[in-house]
């Protein structure tokens, strides 16, 4: 809700900032300070980029007092494409709110508008057999603990590839997710630079490690170490558990395109997305039963209705377990 709040304000801002004339500088001044209270950077360089060039195409400084639904409807759907649905009724709560403010005259269009349907994202995760098979074939490559964190401990690549050797604990067999890796562009460039921003959701966390995952750890560490020897001084040791042979972040479009489709063609498999991974792992826990609550807690999701229908269609055996086991409890009654 607070974090709602604050976008509904970050867009009057933006509203007022329009209407007095203010561009550039000065509505960066304005919008972006409260923005990133809400986001991270990157969805805060999107947000910003988007609105304003939407905004004025659409509408233009002399045409507020004439726009009608069809403005409103280009602002609830084309102008933003990319974002959740959760920006989107954000959004739609920014027209209601400075309409009613008077700074903008089509209350009645807005109010009136459908809002758009959030396409949901198509998962293809793995089956059982073909992650044993994907396991399998990333068996000792320079890869392979980054996988089994993906696949079993449902990591985000982003997180996976922020981890430093401080978050994680081999003994207790824990990790500790604080940070994500993004690539941040600006201006629609195709470059841009690695920024460790905090996670998807605020969801800093603990995960259990499994015994296969501290030891494709260990086996990693040790491989690591070997590369700095040599390297020698070229390596830049920034204490990440997942770098170049030069101790650098990593790339995640370059882990994808270099070493993980290749893996997926090896293994036989269909070339699913790498964030699948992540999918497959709690989709597999989801058909064994394991608990919302758990699996809530194992994903860094905001709520457990969020994990629930995202899954929910992997707990049809476990209902059925769960009348069967009513069943014969009430059978045992005289």
């Amino acid at each position: 809700m607070l974090s709602a709040s604050l976008l509904v304000a970050a867009l009057a801002a933006f509203s007022a900032g329009i209407l007095s004339g203010v561009t550039g500088f000065g509505l960066a001044v304005i919008v972006v300070p409260l923005l990133l209270l809400v986001y991270d950077p990157k969805t805060v360089v999107a947000l910003t980029g988007v609105l304003s060039l939407t905004v004025a195409a659409a509408v233009g400084h002399d045409s507020w007092r004439e726009a009608d639904h069809r403005v409103a409807l280009a602002l609830l759907t084309a102008a933003l494409p990319g974002l959740f649905g959760r920006t989107r009724r954000c959004c739609r709560s920014w027209i209601l709110l400075t309409s009613s403010w008077g700074w903008v005259y089509w209350w009645s269009s807005a109010a009136h508008a459908n809002k758009p349907k959030v396409k949901q994202e198509e998962i293809e995760p793995l089956d059982t057999s073909q992650a044993a098979a994907f396991l399998k074939a990333a068996k000792g490559d320079r890869f392979e603990a980054l996988y089994i964190l993906c696949l079993m401990c449902g990591l985000r690549q982003g997180e996976a590839l922020a981890l430093h050797w401080r978050d994680i604990d081999l003994d207790g067999g824990t990790l500790r997710v604080n940070l994500q890796l993004q690539r941040m562009r600006r201006d629609g460039k195709k470059s841009g630079r690695l920024v460790f921003s905090e996670p998807k959701n605020a969801s800093r966390r603990t995960v259990g490690l499994s015994q296969r995952a501290v030891s494709a750890l260990k086996s990693h560490r040790k491989r690591q170490l070997e590369e700095k020897l040599t390297a020698g001084p070229v390596y830049h040791d920034e204490g990440l558990v997942f770098a170049s042979r030069f101790g650098t972040p990593l790339d995640a479009q370059n882990v994808v395109n270099r070493y993980y489709k290749p893996l997926l063609e090896r293994a036989g498999l269909p070339p699913i997305r790498f964030h699948d991974l992540r999918h497959s792992c709690l989709s597999l826990l989801a058909q064994r039963g394991e608990p919302i609550r758990d699996l809530q807690a194992l994903a860094g999701h905001a709520t457990a209705a969020f994990t629930l229908q995202r899954y929910t269609h992997h707990y049809d055996a476990s209902a059925k377990r769960t009348a069967d086991t009513m069943s014969e409890i009430m059978s045992e009654q005289p």
